[in-house]
């Protein structure tokens, strides 16, 4: 439709309709032709300008450009008005608004009354006159029906708070029933924590299709955080999420036909994630038997659909959620597991690799990592020759074996601490913290004990030499731009491939990082020249962390700066049961953890360390099991949420690896004795494996 012209109004209502019978008789040259000229006659009659409503032509100014002149002065008007309105209730406005002329330069202010005409000057300044006239005139500010300052007017916001919010503006994702969730947020930093390219192809599509599903995915996400902000309680929008997604699988099971469901089963064991992350041992031990029930009626892991990745996420969970309580798994997810173990010979793939996962005869990937260090992987290879040693022997042989004391004394004196180096690197705290880590496993090995019981004589053996950390040098393998502290892996991680040396794939993690709906692309690479902040990559996505004095302990960045990401950062609210709760005792166990967590923060997590994230998961598994009942929670829900992260990043796009490394892992926890055993053997004693159907206590 064109707009017509006012002769004669009353005849169609100011329209002139254009009528065809297809699309392109509409577009025709003619019928837009007609179009033009009604559009551009409704403007020179209506909206130009230069005509006024008062009739007759007012008299040209006398100035050198009198139309161009008047047209500035009018656009300038404009713009003072829309000025007056958006400023009139701040009170610096004016004062900058006289200032601003005053701190011009000299040169420029004469150079800019130079190229004025007196005429359009006098005519300037009786308009500026006019304008202070009008800034004394308050117009009512912005308010409710109550005459209550509207919710964005109450208090002034930090600048770029709401970065990586607000992005579902018409609600089109599932909500939580609480306002106090924030699911863009949430779903914002479940996507730099757990996100990868497999995962949005095998995943995420199911995640979408139901609110139980979702949700149950942002309350992974918020346990997360719980952990990365050393919260010894779970806040109250992990709470919140965690019963709303119970109350919502509640639902579906009244429902026959939706009671074992794939959605259902889906966010059972997301809940289980996010329960294995929080350390809910309670709350574990039910769901853990509700999924069980559920794959039992559906007729086993086999009969799940997802192509096979659904029984396999349930399958390594389980196994991973027993591990970190040093328990024995259930049988039917062992057996899954190891059915689907075998991985591919060729010698070329990369897999990730780890002390508890070579299934060629030499670490591949590892020695062509971007990473890679002589003294890192000899030391690498030590620990599983260790381990293999140790769970391939025979008991007798195990009792008196003098290659294991050997392996053990090449482990706690042949190598180093990185505290003899002036200036480590990264890479040089990669390699700090798989040497703590293979003395806490060969001194568990060694003094036949459990993880557990073993932490505090790996305490006295690591703690033992002095350690300061400075900020890691520049590496010639670390990015070089400052990275949010909630980033987790970013693009930078999947185009390393140019600094490998072996064909296709072209990146250890298989493509970019996804968002749970959508691909992301907002993860910076790290700088060096930073203490590296913990696991959690937020990575999400989100401010750039400062640069840290050398003065300051590296785990000091993560905790800060990860708060930007948190609404709320008072430790009131980040644990409202604060008051009441003890404060956890030091000992030299904590000690042990404390120094590796920050070992860890300082080696740049923020892409799991790439083509050796297998390694950081076995770091993960070790002192995640072992930290389990050292007393100090928000330690426990650290390294647990370390490896979860790791082992989910991984899950989906090595299933294979990723069970045979939960398997073996499972096989050094059984081989052990258990946790409240009181028989201790000798340092060159080894125990025998448990019995098959005998159950772990905790």
């Amino acid at each position: 439709m064109a707009p017509r012209s006012e002769q004669n109004p009353n005849a169609d209502g100011g329209f002139q309709f254009i009528v065809g019978g297809s699309l392109k008789e509409l577009k025709s040259k003619k019928n837009m032709t007609v179009v033009r000229k009604k559009a551009m006659r409704h403007y020179l009659t209506h909206e130009d300008g230069r005509k006024k409503s008062s009739g007759g032509e007012q008299p040209r100014q006398a100035s050198v450009d009198s139309s161009g002149s008047q047209r500035s002065q009018e656009a300038t008007v404009a713009l003072i008005n829309n000025d007056v309105a958006t400023n009139q209730n701040d009170p610096s406005f004016r004062s900058r608004r006289v200032q601003s002329s005053t701190t011009r330069p000299p040169t420029l202010q004469q150079a800019q009354h130079a190229s004025i005409p007196e005429s359009q000057m006098s005519d300037m300044e009786t308009m500026t006159r006019n304008f202070e006239a009008t800034t004394l005139i308050e117009l009512p500010r912005p308010s409710d029906d109550d005459g209550r300052p509207l919710p964005y007017d109450r208090r002034p916001y930090p600048l770029f708070v709401s970065f990586g919010q607000n992005v579902d503006p018409f609600k089109t994702m599932f909500q939580s029933s609480y306002p106090r969730v924030s699911v863009e947020q949430m779903k914002f930093l479940c996507a730099r924590f757990f996100g990868t390219k497999a995962m949005g192809r095998h995943w995420i599509p199911t995640v979408l299709s139901a609110p139980h599903t979702f949700l149950s995915t942002l309350c992974c996400a918020s346990a997360h955080l719980d952990a990365i902000l050393d919260r010894p309680t779970e806040s109250v929008e992990t709470s919140l999420l965690r019963q709303e997604v119970i109350h919502l699988i509640g639902q579906n099971m009244v429902h026959p036909g939706r009671e074992i469901d794939e959605l259902n089963i889906t966010a059972t064991i997301q809940l289980i994630v996010s329960e294995v992350i929080g350390r809910e041992e309670i709350s574990l031990d039910i769901n853990e038997a509700g999924l069980e029930q559920m794959i039992k009626l559906r007729g086993g892991l086999a009969q799940l659909k997802m192509n096979g990745y659904l029984a396999s996420t349930c399958s390594w969970v389980l196994l991973e959620s027993a591990i970190l309580r040093e328990q024995r798994p259930k049988q039917m997810f062992v057996d899954y597991c190891a059915s689907r173990s075998a991985t591919a010979q060729d010698k070329s793939a990369v897999i990730p690799e780890s002390p508890i996962c070579r299934p060629r005869n030499r670490f591949v990937t590892l020695k062509k990592s971007r990473y890679y260090q002589p003294r890192t992987l000899e030391l690498i290879d030590e620990i599983h020759s260790m381990i293999d040693l140790f769970l391939q022997a025979s008991t007798p042989s195990r009792r008196n074996s003098r290659n294991l004391l050997s392996h053990y004394q090449n482990i706690t004196t042949k190598y180093p601490s990185v505290s003899q180096i002036q200036r480590p690197t990264s890479e040089d705290y990669k390699y700090e913290a798989i040497r703590i880590a293979a003395i806490l496993q060969a001194t568990a090995i060694i003094k036949s004990l459990p993880l557990s019981k073993a932490l505090p004589h790996a305490a006295e053996q690591v703690l033992a030499t002095p350690f300061s950390f400075e900020r890691p040098a520049q590496s010639a393998n670390s990015p070089t731009t400052p990275l949010s502290p909630m980033n987790t892996r970013s693009d930078a991680l999947t185009e390393y491939a140019a600094s490998l040396a072996f064909p296709p794939p072209s990146s250890y993690f298989d493509g970019s990082r996804t968002s749970i709906s959508s691909v992301t692309n907002s993860h910076p690479s790290v700088s060096s020249s930073i203490s590296y902040p913990s696991f959690s990559s937020t990575g999400t996505a989100h401010s750039s962390v400062a640069s840290i004095a050398e003065t300051h302990h590296p785990d000091e960045l993560s905790k800060s700066n990860l708060r930007l990401l948190s609404t709320r950062s008072t430790p009131e609210v980040d644990n409202p049961f604060a008051e009441w709760t003890n404060t956890p005792k030091r000992n030299a166990s904590t000690d042990l953890l404390e120094r590796l967590k920050a070992v860890l923060n300082a080696s740049n997590m923020s892409e799991a360390w790439q083509d050796m994230a297998g390694v950081l998961l076995w770091i993960g598994l070790t002192f995640g099991a072992a930290s389990h009942n050292v007393g100090n929670k928000a330690l426990e829900k650290w390294f647990s949420a370390l490896s979860m992260r790791a082992s989910s990043l991984l899950g989906f796009q090595y299933p294979e690896p990723i069970h045979a490394t939960m398997l073996r892992m499972t096989q050094i926890v059984d081989a052990l004795p258990e946790p409240d055993s009181p028989r201790t053997v000798g340092p060159t004693q080894a125990p025998a494996r448990q019995a098959v159907g005998k159950k772990r206590r905790t």
